[in-house]
């Protein structure tokens, strides 16, 4: 079966495919590729087999594996891309943009640059973008990148200790709801408690969205009254991993916590 390759153009950036056009390749090669901005370098990310959606949608090739002089060359342009971001950042100042300047890729052919920048509303970067070509001399494409994006491109740690997911593994940024938090019972948590550094909605909450969905199915609803082995009661709370809800008895207003496992009747009033 035909091979594609995964291919990182910059840290924190998408993995996009390409036809290895009959080059060996492995993890973790530099290589040279055709994209619709011309020949751009990208690092060999993951190689996998061709799948039915790869076949449907024509793969740009890879050109060639980087050799020592190519290496030479990208060595040259990691030590001008200080400079090259100093003066982007100057600029922005003297402009008074609102935007940050996170990163410059530089194009294979060293005839264009293009600077990465996060900002929380839409820029007109016009000027900015005459005065970045005279300065540098070269082709400038200023592209904008949104807050999940921009935390996947700077990294860190979420509350669970580990990397975030989108700058480690995820690939797709999917779009997380509320009502995924609400199917896990964090909707009332408070929003520092479900959103992320990037200020959206964690993304692991679609993970076990579709587990949590299903589980919540086998429990009584919060407010139905349902009978316990201390009698009637409401259900005031559920813990949907143990497959329980905390019921308040009628009778004397304690909470008592019920296995769905045990023997619960529902009031048929709430039926």
């Amino acid at each position: 079966m035909k091979v594609i390759a995964g291919i990182r153009f910059h840290k924190g950036g998408r993995i996009y495919h390409f036809d290895p056009n009959g080059i060996e390749l492995k993890k973790g090669d530099m290589v040279v590729v055709e994209t619709s901005f011309g020949k751009e370098v990208g690092e060999v990310v993951n190689l996998r087999d061709m799948d039915s959606r790869s076949k449907e949608r024509e793969l740009l090739p890879v050109i060639r594996a980087f050799d020592e002089s190519d290496y030479g060359i990208i060595k040259e342009q990691e030590k001008e891309k200080a400079r090259y971001l100093k003066i982007a950042v100057e600029l922005v100042a003297k402009h008074d943009l609102n935007m940050k300047i996170l990163d410059a890729n530089f194009g294979f052919d060293e005839s264009k640059v293009t600077f990465i920048f996060s900002s929380e509303s839409r820029v007109d970067f016009r000027q900015l973008v005459k005065d970045l070509t005279t300065k540098l001399k070269k082709q400038v494409v200023l592209r904008q990148i949104g807050p999940k994006d921009t935390a996947r491109f700077l990294g860190g740690f979420g509350r669970c200790g580990r990397p975030f997911c989108c700058s480690s593994f995820l690939q797709n940024l999917e779009s997380i709801t509320m009502d995924m938090a609400k199917s896990q019972n964090l909707a009332g948590k408070g929003s520092g408690k479900i959103s992320g550094v990037c200020g959206k909605l964690m993304c692991c909450l679609a993970y076990e969205a579709e587990v949590y969905e299903s589980l919540v199915k086998n429990l009584p609803e919060l407010g139905s009254k349902i009978k316990t082995k201390k009698g009637m009661g409401v259900v005031i709370d559920q813990n949907i991993i143990k497959q329980s809800v905390l019921v308040e008895v009628d009778k004397d207003k304690s909470r008592i916590e019920v296995q769905i496992g045990e023997k619960v009747e529902k009031d048929d009033e709430n039926d």
